[in-house]
């Protein structure tokens, strides 16, 4: 970053390098919040024996324009919508969710998805099939899964996805084409 935009600006190594301190630890609380009120929302329905939707889909369908405003559709009928990055994954509710297959050396932690997934190749296709996994496995989440093109990078996932909720007999939702059809 100070080698390209140092000069440039007209910033100092010491300026760049807390500006890039300062951008990470933005970063972590924007993270740490997200799955503050994942913890809050889940913890809420668990404790109402409720639903909650995780959408499962590229940052950019939580933007009401790319998702056609499906999200407020199950919003406005009770359903919280948690993201991806909203799943807490603090050690006691991972151990809970994933421990039987830890124990049976399935995976080595909850955010392993070799089990099912051995060659991954995509940061966000990776983080799709584990909040599946994730949901599939608590009692009060289901799945809400977006994208917009049928053949695009999503397309390994979608059987994968598939067969981890239908393992779990869970409700799910899948829109793969969301901008070829009237999704509301």
């Amino acid at each position: 970053m100070f080698r390209e935009w140092g000069p440039l600006l007209g910033l100092t190594q010491d300026e760049n390098d807390h500006a890039i301190d300062e951008a990470f630890k933005a970063v972590q609380a924007f993270e740490d919040e997200m799955e503050r009120k994942g913890r809050e929302i889940l913890d809420e329905v668990t404790r109402e024996n409720r639903v909650a939707l995780v959408m499962l889909g590229r940052p950019y369908h939580n933007d009401p324009g790319m998702n056609h405003s499906v999200l407020e559709e199950f919003q406005a009928l009770g359903y919280p919508i948690l993201s991806m990055r909203s799943l807490p994954r603090d050690k006691e509710r991972m151990d809970a969710l994933f421990a039987e297959d830890i124990a049976k050396g399935v995976i080595e932690n909850g955010l392993d998805v070799t089990d099912v997934w051995p060659e991954n190749y995509s940061t966000n296709s990776v983080q799709k099939v584990w909040a599946a996994k994730y949901a599939a496995r608590h009692p009060n989440m289901a799945c809400l899964d977006l994208s917009s093109f049928k053949c695009g990078h999503d397309a390994p996932t979608y059987g994968l996805i598939d067969s981890i909720i239908a393992s779990a007999g869970k409700a799910y939702s899948a829109l793969h084409d969301i901008d070829a059809n009237k999704p509301s």
